[in-house]
């Protein structure tokens, strides 16, 4: 969640293969009632720290002509998100950010792929003391971990750089 913490993980990483980002957060909130400092260590937690990480090891993978990398960011990056805005503008950076990396690393055989799901059962949400969704979203919205995992590995042999898990968020996009 810091530049530091992300500087550490690249000293003690050699060369991998497979890279999954993955920040488990969210957050809800009318603008203006978030803490500015709270605001800045989502955006870095979900944007600028995913990017820092992948600029750090996708060279070594260019280098050795093979390589994936799974960007786990959110259907919030792909619709308007009232209340949650600065969640969405987050993870649509990591989304924007992994699809144009594809483009640009693809040809040297490094496939990167965001995967965007909706509600997932995790305790993310209840964790960020947004467990109420549970009961307030209906169950046809959500969907298993191993529905986004699967859908992120289809995705990434596929070459495809963007993947949306879940019939019922493909439709409705």
């Amino acid at each position: 969640s810091t530049t530091e913490g992300v500087q550490l993980v690249l000293e003690n990483c050699n060369a991998p293969d497979v890279l999954i980002a993955n920040a488990g957060v969210t957050m809800a909130g009318r603008a203006g009632s978030t803490p500015w400092a709270e605001l800045q260590k989502m955006s870095f937690l979900l944007g600028t720290g995913v990017a820092q990480l992948i600029e750090g090891i996708v060279p070594s993978m260019v280098r050795k002509g093979e390589g994936t990398v799974i960007v786990v960011s959110s259907i919030a990056s792909l619709i308007d998100m009232p209340n949650s805005a600065v969640y969405a503008a987050s993870k649509s950076f990591a989304t924007r950010y992994a699809s144009s990396l594809a483009r640009e690393v693809g040809p040297a055989g490094v496939k990167v792929t965001a995967v965007c799901p909706g509600y997932v059962h995790t305790n993310l949400h209840r964790r960020a003391g947004l467990d109420h969704l549970e009961k307030r979203v209906p169950r046809w919205l959500w969907i298993d971990a191993s529905t986004v995992v699967r859908a992120a590995v289809a995705g990434a042999q596929k070459g495809k750089s963007v993947v949306v898990p879940g019939l019922v968020y493909r439709v409705s996009l």
